[in-house]
């Protein structure tokens, strides 16, 4: 499935070992929003008699249907109006927050979240440092952990990018991901300025952004699109993959190294969290960096072909083993078939207002609950 609309939940059935599930997804964009292509459409290309249902077509199931609810990070009033009635028939909801801190309040309301945190029976994030983030909201549901999978699907059949075996007078280096995150890159700007060895390849950032952040740097600009970016980055000798190193940074997924190095294309990384774990795993841990030094140094290195081959001998089959596409699937489908259908016991003001006891004040409690964790969860 490449897509759906993310005003629209899809109800199907997941077939899995121990049992035939019901499944209703909530997908928080398409498959060009990266989360989506890696933690819902993934579960959706398991469904069997997929139908895609309007929110009153869900709010009218309420009661006919009894499904496990699969959230992805996006709440608004509908989202949390549809968990609640049907927390009210018994059923089981699951929410996939891979966001933390302010990039989280670009997918939902802080109030809205702090109430999925409590109402949801199953919390699942992305990595180990996002799960003791969602901890903070003091919820009592269960927390688990599901990797980010390859992503832009399967890796083609050679070992290596073919660049790699040839020598080149200047490498390209390609960074890629939205303008807001390239700042990150600025610590280390210096070492593109003016280069006859490296060139600097961006990827999605926009024109001005680039060149307002990376003045002086020899910069090649792409628009990122799904159909073209393995193009791009297959291109490329080398991917730079920066952090700023902030709290918010080192709750990040490292599946950018992940899906670069099973496409053939060999990572310099920031040494934060996920990124040392999953290098750490692939045996190259020694290709992170934590300042303008140290990443010189590793590039040196990797001028070499033989180098960079090595590289990808070495780091493409674990990861290829561990997060080969359809690995996200099969943990949530692991995750799925322990539920049951069991709820976490919630606390009482959630009873009561699930069940209208307090009305609009017990709804205005929450709000300022909300408001209150929220403000320590900002970092």
């Amino acid at each position: 499935m490449t897509g759906v609309d993310p005003g629209f939940a899809i109800f199907g059935k997941l077939k899995t070992d121990c049992c035939m599930l019901d499944l209703l997804v909530f997908p928080a964009g398409t498959a060009d929003t990266a989360s989506t292509r890696l933690r819902a459409l993934p579960i959706l290309d398991e469904l069997a008699d997929k139908r895609v249902l309007s929110f009153s077509e869900v709010h009218s199931s309420v009661g006919l249907l009894r499904p496990i609810l699969w959230i992805q990070k996006k709440i608004t009033e509908r989202h949390l109006l549809l968990a609640r009635e049907f927390k009210r028939k018994g059923c089981h909801i699951v929410y996939d927050c891979d966001e933390s801190g302010p990039s989280l309040s670009s997918w939902a309301e802080p109030r809205l979240v702090f109430e999925m945190f409590h109402l949801a029976d199953d919390l699942i994030a992305d990595t180990p440092e996002r799960i003791q983030w969602i901890k903070r909201s003091f919820s009592l549901s269960r927390y688990s952990i599901l990797e980010n999978q390859i992503d832009y699907g399967m890796p083609r059949n050679a070992l290596n990018n073919e660049r790699h075996q040839q020598a080149s007078s200047r490498l390209r280096i390609l960074w890629y991901g939205n303008s807001c995150n390239l700042v990150a890159l600025k610590e280390v700007a210096k070492l593109f300025e003016d280069s006859r060895d490296y060139q600097l390849v961006l990827c999605g950032a926009t024109v001005d952004d680039a060149n307002s952040i990376l003045p002086g740097c020899d910069l090649e600009i792409h628009q990122w699109a799904r159909s073209t970016f393995l193009d791009v980055l297959t291109s490329c000798d080398l991917c730079i993959l920066s952090h700023s190193g902030s709290q918010s940074d080192c709750r990040k997924s490292g599946h950018k190294l992940i899906t670069s190095i099973c496409h053939g294309v060999p990572v310099v990384a920031s040494a934060t969290p996920d990124y040392i774990r999953i290098a750490r795993y692939a045996g190259v841990v020694d290709y992170l960096f934590s300042n303008s030094r140290e990443l010189a140094g590793i590039l040196n290195q990797l001028k070499d072909p033989g180098t960079r081959s090595k590289y990808i001998s070495v780091a493409k089959p674990p990861l290829m083993e561990k997060y080969y596409p359809g690995s996200f699937a099969d943990s949530a489908i692991q995750l799925l078939c322990g539920i049951k259908n069991e709820q976490v016991r919630l606390p009482r003001i959630y009873q009561a207002i699930l069940r209208r006891k307090y009305g609009s004040i017990g709804s205005r409690l929450i709000h300022l609950l909300g408001k209150a964790y929220w403000s320590r969860m900002q970092a």
